[in-house]
């Protein structure tokens, strides 16, 4: 079953995983099933204390039991406020 994850690109969610962890972040990336082994799978910057140290992880479809959209805050961004905040220096993406 698809959950359209292209969907969520750049917008707040709310994921419950299969392990039963609840994550909120900011979805970055997506990658398609053709390209990726036959799973979508999406990039995720999870929210903190801290804005300049947040963690970057790759869910694949089949990790995601529920995810739902938060607010559209991060899609009505102007596109230099988006590429400023993507500047940071983040960790490098760790699979989940």
């Amino acid at each position: 079953m698809s959950k359209k994850l292209w969907t969520y690109l750049r917008s707040r969610v709310q994921i419950v995983t299969t392990k039963g962890e609840t994550l909120t972040g900011v979805v970055t990336d997506f990658v398609d099933e053709m390209d990726n082994e036959g799973q979508d799978d999406i990039s995720l910057f999870i929210e903190g204390d801290n804005p300049f140290d947040t963690p970057e992880i790759v869910l694949y479809e089949d990790d995601i039991v529920s995810i739902q959209k938060l607010n559209d805050d991060v899609i009505k961004l102007g596109e230099d406020v988006w590429d400023n905040w993507m500047k940071f220096d983040r960790p490098t993406k760790k699979k989940y």
